[in-house]
């Protein structure tokens, strides 16, 4: 197990009335020696330096099963932060309209939900999150791919029921990255995590991960924060259960 040992610091944050929060920072060896970053800073042996750029990531809200306490505390990192890049890692659309796996399960596709609305809540969501930078990245995740699994069935309204049309997308200045497609920024490696990685051994997902893409590869879909060997999953933004 020593060989998957990451090492790093875990600074707890704690509040006056004994709330406390863990930020887990990674140590690694760098042309600059032992090195780790924390916030807006990077910290060597000898020096704290400016990052080039920064970026904020975050995943999973399952609009309208988003949690807005979550993010007004993202938002208000972003004023202090102030990321180059913001990137959402998919799923921000939930899509139970259009599930076709809540179909299968009631065995009809009368969904009490409106689509219109989701989409309009996902649409209030997109335009607050991309104040937070000037560069927005959108990853589709495969709730957000449910919309387009509709207009398969029903070609007659693949106009309307269109991914970027009914979010209203279009106009948001934010890029779109298609299903189980890969973001590249610099050494970093972004992904959804709907993806099979067939060919790969073992049941750890992250094992996987880094075996097909290599360390500094992050994704969301899991809706739990974790790391193991240089890979990293994000947790998710909204109100799921974590089972």
């Amino acid at each position: 197990q020593y060989k998957t040992w990451q090492q790093g610091i875990s600074i707890v944050h704690i509040d006056n009335k004994g709330d406390f929060s863990i930020v887990m920072c990674r140590i690694h060896k760098t042309s600059k020696g032992f090195t780790t970053s924390y916030f807006d800073k990077i910290i060597t042996e000898n020096e704290i330096l400016e990052p080039d750029e920064k970026n904020l990531i975050n995943a999973d809200l399952h609009a309208s099963l988003h949690d807005t306490k979550v993010l007004d505390i993202q938002d208000q990192i972003c004023q202090l932060y102030k990321p180059n890049n913001f990137i959402c890692l998919g799923d921000v659309n939930d899509n139970e309209s259009t599930n076709h796996h809540l179909f299968d399960q009631y065995g009809t596709m009368r969904i009490d939900k409106s689509l219109l609305q989701e989409s309009a809540t996902t649409n209030f969501l997109i335009s607050k999150m991309c104040k937070w930078a000037p560069r927005r990245i959108l990853l589709q995740g495969n709730h957000d791919r449910f919309v387009q699994d509709f207009a398969n069935k029903f070609p007659q309204l693949k106009e309307i029921i269109d991914f970027n049309f009914i979010n209203g997308l279009k106009d948001a200045g934010i890029e779109i990255i298609k299903l189980k497609q890969i973001k590249k920024i610099s050494n970093m490696i972004l992904i959804h995590g709907d993806l099979k990685l067939f060919g790969q051994r073992g049941g750890i997902y992250l094992d996987k991960l880094f075996r097909t893409y290599g360390k500094n590869t992050v994704m969301g879909h899991s809706h739990y924060p974790s790391c193991r060997n240089d890979c990293y999953t994000v947790g998710l933004s909204g109100k799921l259960d974590l089972h």
